[in-house]
């Protein structure tokens, strides 16, 4: 169980985006919950969050799934981030330009070194379930 608030788990989350990485792509999006095993994001999607057809992007989606399930796997007794060993995400339906979505996550087993979980992401205005995923990482970081 994670010793660390939302007001923390903010600073953290900024410190994973606001840097020159891959990441940064999500410098819009917002830890809005944090407790525990389980947290949210949310970020209103923009043009430079779409593909051609106006719709969120599905790389875009991916990283948003791994960055917030990172957050979940600090928040679990692994309490650190995990090198991703599998993501596996299944896209139900489009997220438009102008939508506000939000990613619920839960770090559903951690067992030793390796540690999964699950991402819903949601359409805030209506509830329409976005994606699902599965990710599963891989502590490199331990002794």
């Amino acid at each position: 169980m994670s010793k660390i608030g939302l007001e923390a788990a903010q600073g953290i989350w900024r410190a994973l985006i606001d840097r020159p990485a891959f990441d940064s792509v999500l410098t819009k999006a917002c830890l809005v919950a944090f407790s525990g095993s389980k947290c949210s994001s949310q970020i209103t999607v923009e043009e430079e969050h779409a593909d051609s057809n106006g719709c969120m992007h599905n790389g875009f989606t991916s990283t948003l799934i791994d960055v917030t399930s990172q957050m979940s796997f600090m928040g679990s007794e692994l309490q650190m981030p995990a090198v991703s060993t599998d993501l596996s995400v299944s896209f139900l339906r489009p997220a438009k330009v102008g939508d506000v979505i939000r990613a619920d996550s839960e770090c559903l087993v951690v067992n030793g070194r390796t540690v999964s979980a699950r991402v819903d992401i949601h359409r805030v205005d209506d509830g329409a379930l976005i994606a699902s995923a599965l990710h599963t990482g891989f502590n490199v970081f331990a002794p």
